[in-house]
């Protein structure tokens, strides 16, 4: 949560409260709220100590490039991916030994969250780190926030990351490139890729969405009920409440849904199911018996009456529908409380609704909202090269994720 930002929504509902009765209980209840997020961020400043000096201590790529046989993880600061922003960079974190020139490396693409307001490259040494040292190379980029932007300058940033990327690897040989968010980077990466597979442009490998927010109006109620719905920069980041349907991933895919069986067209290139090594997070759904449900495409709950004119919502075809690739959505089934594992599972649902069986549901206990994003540490020295086991399970997954073949 953005402090500030936090405040700003806080000071604005408090004002428009009609008694003192109503301001004193408001006040109150902000002032125990916030007080609880200010003892959170102050739990994570050891964290925070140890991933700013784990990212100066990682040696810089050009001093090492032209040895190509370099002994440990080095980096590149500050790749430029647009000129939108001062904030449009991204680091890259390259494997021992590998020449970001040419290489067959896998590449993942990672796009924080931080309630798209806040947010810094350093904060993920750690996990880019350990990946870099699992023979990933890991780019790890920044994006402009709220309020300087909405999410819709967002989501064309990630598009222009992965660009980059891309262009980054234009003799890349036998690697994966995935993409990846936690949270709120989770939400604007599948934006992107919706918008990529409309435009016909080049997907990633893989998709992988970590703890996201799928459908802005369900987590705007569940916000509410929890009382912190004023507090977060959702509502005002994704430009007020009139364009929360064109900003859900799971809204516009079950639109979709209309197109798809409306299609009499057998020609849809539809990806076969990609099940590939059973992952940790594959038990709890097997476990509980989850299976997608049949959707009712006769019946949608878009509000439609809520959008303005300029906002109305772009149905994608059974063409492009077809064109996303694998997606894996993570989340936790009890660890976590500011993102339901209700987000994951509704956009699940709707991929399979459209046709797209290589969607997979992933379900974790005792990994907590931020975990995705900070339960990472590095390899032990004297340990295997392939040796993942000291990690948490969404963590080995995610690596066995990226670095798994392709079909």
């Amino acid at each position: 949560m953005s402090l500030v930002e936090a405040l700003k929504g806080a000071i604005a509902d408090v004002r428009q409260m009609r008694t003192m009765g109503e301001k004193v209980q408001g006040i109150q209840s902000y002032a125990r709220i916030l007080g609880s997020e200010v003892v959170g961020m102050v739990s994570m400043v050891p964290y925070a100590c140890k991933s700013l000096y784990l990212y100066h201590s990682v040696p810089r790529y050009e001093v090492t490039r032209h040895q190509n046989m370099a002994s440990r993880v080095s980096i590149v600061h500050d790749k430029k991916y647009g000129t939108e922003s001062t904030r449009n960079v991204m680091d890259i974190y390259v494997p021992a030994g590998c020449n970001l020139e040419h290489h067959n490396h896998p590449v993942v693409l990672f796009v924080h969250g931080g309630v798209w307001a806040t947010g810094s490259k350093w904060h993920y040494s750690p996990l880019a780190t350990r990946l870099a040292e699992e023979g990933i190379v890991t780019c790890v980029m920044e994006y402009s926030l709220f309020p300087s932007c909405e999410t819709s300058a967002m989501v064309k940033e990630v598009s222009q990351a992965l660009d980059t990327v891309f262009d980054m690897c234009p003799t890349h040989d036998g690697g994966n490139v995935v993409l990846a968010g936690h949270s709120a980077g989770a939400h604007l990466s599948a934006l992107a890729i919706l918008e990529r597979a409309i435009d016909g442009a080049r997907m990633p490998d893989a998709f992988v969405g970590m703890a996201g927010v799928y459908h802005i109006h369900r987590h705007f109620e569940y916000e509410k009920a929890r009382g912190v719905h004023r507090l977060s920069t959702m509502e005002r980041a994704v430009g007020g409440r009139k364009k929360f349907d064109a900003n859900s991933p799971t809204v516009l895919l079950r639109r979709a849904t209309l197109a798809v069986a409306g299609s009499s067209s057998p020609t849809c290139p539809m990806a076969p199911p990609e099940r590939g090594v059973e992952l940790h997070g594959d038990s709890i759904p097997q476990r509980i018996g989850f299976s997608p449900p049949q959707i009712d495409t006769c019946n949608s709950t878009i509000h439609d009456e809520d959008m303005n004119e300029g906002d109305e919502l772009r149905r994608m075809s059974a063409l492009e529908v077809g064109r996303l690739p694998p997606i894996y959505l993570m989340a936790s089934t009890c660890g976590d409380t500011t993102v339901p594992w209700t987000e994951s599972y509704e956009l699940y649902t709707m991929l399979h609704a459209c046709g797209l069986s290589h969607a997979r549901l992933l379900l974790y206990n005792q990994a907590g909202h931020g975990d995705y994003a900070t339960r990472w540490q590095k390899k032990k020295k004297g340990t295997l090269s392939e040796y993942v086991h000291d990690l948490p399970d969404f963590a080995q997954d995610f690596i066995h994720i990226i670095k798994a073949p392709r079909v």
